[in-house]
């Protein structure tokens, strides 16, 4: 935990200095987090992360999966007694990139609304 703990604190705060980072980096990144939370949250939690070797040296601004990957711990395994998995999954469609977060976690209740963390649209 203690290795996961280091790389995840040395890579984050580097990552909060330079303008762009690479998926293979912020993959790196994601892992050591998820194994933190993982130590926490024993078998609860279950996680891949699947980023295609051809697309491992992209230019992403950093720190911008992390804080879905956060939130998919906090607000969907964290409250679910059996815990669940979540997924990060990058591929390649139209010449664009595609990152998608996801868990099997609660899920939305009946008091909140639904949607996307972050979704964008259009030609631009």
């Amino acid at each position: 935990m203690l290795m996961d703990l280091t790389q995840f604190l040395r890579t984050s705060l580097s990552r909060t200095r330079p303008e762009r980072t690479t998926l293979d980096q912020e993959s790196a990144m994601l892992g050591a987090y998820l194994n933190i939370q993982k130590i926490r949250m024993g078998e609860r939690l279950r996680f891949r992360i699947d980023v295609p070797e051809a697309l491992r040296k992209v230019s992403l601004p950093p720190m911008l999966i992390q804080p879905l990957v956060e939130n998919a711990v906090k607000h969907g395994i964290e409250l679910k007694i059996e815990g669940g998995e979540i997924s990060v999954e990058v591929r390649e469609q139209n010449g664009r990139i595609r990152i998608e977060v996801a868990d099997t976690g609660c899920g939305w209740t009946s008091d909140e609304k639904g949607g996307w963390a972050l979704s964008t649209s259009g030609s631009g």
